[in-house]
């Protein structure tokens, strides 16, 4: 009977075994790209002697800012078997590790679980991944892995943004501006867009809760929305006109002037 992959949030429902891709873009039998001893974990999963990391291609998110974009995105791993990968498992743990790392794994998990189950390792299973899940998945890995590790760069990052343009009126922008440098994979000009898009649903929450609780005051916000409309029609204008190394200039310089006029 075919099966269609429902194992993740997006439920694609493509017959992986049968050879169709989902958005994961793998296919059903257990692709690898990299199994071995890490060390660039958090010191307490890499510890001292290194985490048994097993690195599965494909994944359910693909976040513009991943690290392993290759793997994440299919371009690299070898497809093994469930047998394999039990045996993966046994190697690394015969290596001295202090724990079996699957990095990225969600779109197996029933593999996964099939490898894990009945096998006797003595180390704990860290379920390392983007946190994606569907809950009926997760319960079939109870019993087999025993540390959670999902990531929350996307939160976590966006939460510090917003949190720092309610307290202080703004400044938003410049939080999500190195961080989507640092890990958005954009090319320079998308970099400002981005930011732009990503900062204006932001400032509206942060306008409305200032609005609920009394804190607005029009008669002087007006005259600067009003200026404020036309420069970024203007700067959205000429935006691709202008170098981006002038544009980090003139960003690094106006950061520079408002937090000395700020202090001041």
């Amino acid at each position: 009977m075919t099966q269609l992959c429902s194992v993740c949030p997006r439920g694609c429902g493509v017959d992986r075994a049968g050879g169709q891709l989902g958005f994961c873009a793998v296919p059903d039998a257990p692709m690898v790209a990299r199994a071995a001893p890490h060390f660039g974990e958090e010191p307490c999963i890499s510890g001292t002697r290194g985490s048994g990391a097993v690195f599965f291609s494909g994944c359910s998110l693909r976040c513009v800012f991943c690290q392993n974009r290759d793997i994440s995105r299919g371009e690299h791993g070898k497809e093994i078997t469930v047998a394999q990968l039990r045996a993966i498992f046994l190697r690394l743990r015969d290596e001295g590790v202090h724990n079996i790392n699957l990095v990225t794994p969600s779109h197996y998990t029933p593999q996964i679980a099939e490898a894990l189950s009945g096998l006797e390792l003595g180390i704990p299973v860290v379920w390392n991944s983007s946190g994606y899940e569907c809950v009926e998945t997760l319960r079939m890995l109870e019993g087999l892995v025993q540390v959670y590790l999902p990531d929350m760069k996307y939160a976590l990052s966006g939460a510090a943004a917003g949190a720092v343009n309610g307290l202080f009126g703004g400044g938003g922008g410049m939080v999500f501006l190195p961080i989507l440098s640092r890990w958005g994979n954009l090319k320079s000009r998308q970099l400002y867009a981005t930011c732009v898009a990503v900062i204006f649903p932001v400032c509206a929450v942060s306008a409305a809760m200032y609005l609920w609780r009394g804190g607005m005051n029009w008669a002087s916000a007006l005259p600067y929305l009003a200026g404020g409309l036309l420069g970024g029609w203007l700067g959205g204008k000429f935006y691709g006109r202008v170098s981006t190394k002038v544009l980090k200039w003139i960003f690094a310089a106006f950061l520079f002037y408002a937090g000395v006029r700020y202090l001041l």
